[in-house]
């Protein structure tokens, strides 16, 4: 007879449940550190004040109007004693073309509450003239009846001061900066988040709120 056979169950049971509690603390490590990930992840997009360019002098600015038949006047520096909203975008750019209806809605809006300067910069995809932009920028804006005042950033050398400022090689759509009423960048997002537009509508009110205090 095996004396050692009654305890073979209670030991197998026991090696059992501690590799079930062991995967058990393994899942639970991951979750948190997903978690934990997450988190990080969401403040870092969430609380753009972090970013390397906020603080810094706003970028060169050297846009051309886009009318429905090409280009028309400059527009060569931002706006002294008002907020100013760059914004760069593209009608064959998802993410920009998912937050653009919003943003237009939110900045028709503030412009019943204080001196906003929107500067909306429709950019070429690649190879397309002057008169291209700017039939496809206004196609897109009349189908979401969205304001037709809107830019183009002709030889990119706006998106090269923005880059600059930025430190980064890259330029990413859409991108959107907050310059305050003595040309201080006070804001930066870059690509498409849900809760963007309500970030940078809430930036502009407070900074326009500083202005009347």
């Amino acid at each position: 007879m095996n004396l050692d056979q009654p305890n073979s169950a209670p030991s197998q049971n026991l090696d059992k449940s501690q590799h079930t509690w062991s995967w058990s603390v393994r899942i639970a490590v991951l979750v948190l550190l997903a978690f934990a990930l997450w988190t990080l992840n969401s403040r870092l997009r969430h609380f753009p004040h972090s970013d390397p360019g906020i603080g810094s002098p706003a970028p060169m600015v050297d846009l051309m109007r886009l009318s429905p038949s090409g280009v028309a006047d400059t527009y060569q520096a931002t706006s002294d004693n008002q907020v100013t909203l760059l914004h760069f975008w593209g009608t064959w750019c998802g993410p920009c073309r998912q937050e653009y209806p919003e943003l237009d809605s939110q900045m028709r809006e503030l412009d019943t509450v204080g001196s906003v300067d929107f500067l909306s910069v429709s950019c070429e995809a690649g190879g397309e003239t002057a008169q291209e932009l700017a039939k496809k920028t206004h196609d897109y804006l009349e189908s979401i009846d969205a304001s037709r005042n809107v830019y183009a950033d002709p030889v990119g050398a706006t998106r090269q001061s923005v880059a600059n400022r930025l430190q980064q090689e890259h330029f990413f759509f859409p991108t959107s900066i907050v310059i305050d009423q003595q040309n201080i960048i006070r804001g930066i997002w870059q690509g498409y988040e849900p809760d963007g537009v309500n970030e940078i509508v809430a930036l502009i009110r407070e900074l326009l709120a500083e202005t009347t205090d």
